[in-house]
């Protein structure tokens, strides 16, 4: 962005990360239609999912410049195709689309999948580029080399393991060297999270923060109060950071408990169902902030894709979907789309919005689609490996924690 801007253009970046990036697009999205244009000659986004590329059809820049390009896709689900489907509608929607990714074979496929007509100038990184872009290897030596003298920044390493990306190239270095400097981060509210939740007296490791903090950071806004957790991480004031931390942990309990009782209530109604394609369920009276982790509870206990839909005053219902056996939940969607009023996510987890009418219609195309994808076969859970080891002699435990 910074050196484009140098050449004089007026240029529009969102931030990274996925959640916060599709608030801050919905935000902008609003402006754009009250104001009716973008003031940007180019957008430089991370394309990392499907709203992207809603932001991308709604604004129609003159030209798009695409980071990471469905990082979460490529490096999670090798979904080759399905990216190339999104980025073909990037490309249809601007004069000119940039695509810089580190080189990756997958990257490579993606040229040849991506119909000509797609006006798509690059894959990958040009030699010219390269020197704007340091390896992983030069990266890791200079993010060490800066974060010697201070304690490193907390939140990127919260972010990364709190978002499930891999920890491969540079997300293993900024969470290795990011993990060592935890328990000493200037964030009074952190450093108060992780002493509400006892981590600071045993060992601080990538599970510390995916299955004890980050709960507790999300359960914030998972419950409607979002605010607590910004407030957390933003207060200079430890009384006011003890405190926060103190009430957050209370809020995911009371999350823990809504959860629970939602679940309960789906294995009640569930009870007397031995085999079913996939599940489609709603109610009234569900929390919309949890439903999802319900919904990962029972496709793990009923072996299947299950679509759970939060009904509102409107007449319409929020649904958070969660797959099973490598079902392509996006896909999915994209073929129930005339019976959706939106959708987006990825392969494995996706959102949905649904008027109530189409509910019946809904849950008898998405059994059928089930269907046709088994083969009418029970479905089995999936292990994707990433690689094998003939001698498991060198793989230490020091290997595994560099």
């Amino acid at each position: 962005s910074m050196m484009l801007e140098s050449l004089g253009l007026r240029v529009f970046t969102n931030p990274t990360g996925s959640n916060f990036t599709r608030g801050v697009v919905s935000a902008l999205l609003q402006e754009v239609s009250a104001g009716g244009a973008l003031d940007a000659d180019i957008a430089v986004l991370e394309l990392d999912e499907a709203y992207a590329v809603h932001f991308v059809e709604q604004v129609r820049p003159d030209y798009a410049l695409l980071l990471n390009v469905m990082r979460d896709q490529l490096d999670r689900f090798g979904e080759i195709d399905n990216t190339a489907r999104l980025l073909s509608r990037v490309a249809a929607a601007t004069t000119g689309t940039v695509v810089l990714n580190r080189e990756d074979p997958r990257i490579a496929a993606l040229a040849q999948v991506v119909p000509s007509s797609a006006r798509t100038v690059h894959f990958g990184l040009s030699q010219a580029l390269r020197r704007f872009f340091p390896t992983d290897d030069d990266m890791a030596t200079t993010f060490e080399r800066d974060a010697a003298p201070a304690p490193a920044p907390a939140e990127p390493t919260a972010g990364t393991v709190a978002d499930v990306m891999q920890l491969l190239g540079e997300n293993r270095t900024i969470v290795r060297v990011g993990l060592s400097h935890l328990k000493k981060t200037r964030r009074r509210g952190l450093y108060s999270l992780m002493m509400e939740a006892g981590t600071l007296n045993r060992s601080i490791n990538s599970t510390t923060v995916g299955y004890c903090l980050s709960p507790r950071i999300n359960a914030a806004g998972r419950m409607g109060q979002a605010a607590m957790a910004v407030d957390l991480l933003l207060t200079d004031d430890q009384s006011r950071a003890d405190l926060l931390a103190h009430e957050l942990c209370e809020l995911n309990r009371e999350r823990q408990a809504v959860e629970l009782e939602i679940f309960t209530q789906c294995t009640q109604r569930l009870a007397d169902k031995e085999h079913v394609d996939c599940l489609v369920l709603e109610d009234r009276d569900w929390h919309q902030g949890v439903v999802g982790i319900v919904a990962s509870r029972l496709s793990e206990q009923f072996a299947c894709p299950v679509f759970m839909i939060c009904l509102q005053e409107d007449g319409k219902g929020k649904g958070s979907c969660r797959s099973y056996g490598g079902f392509n939940l996006f896909c999915a969607l994209e073929q129930c789309a005339d019976l959706l009023e939106g959708y987006g996510g990825h392969a494995l987890a996706a959102g949905f919005t649904i008027r109530e009418e189409n509910i019946p219609a809904f849950r008898q195309r998405m059994e059928k689609i089930v269907k046709e994808d088994t083969g009418g076969e029970k479905m089995v859970s999936t292990l994707n490996i990433d690689g094998e080891i003939d001698d498991i002699a060198v793989l230490t435990v020091e290997q595994v924690e560099a």
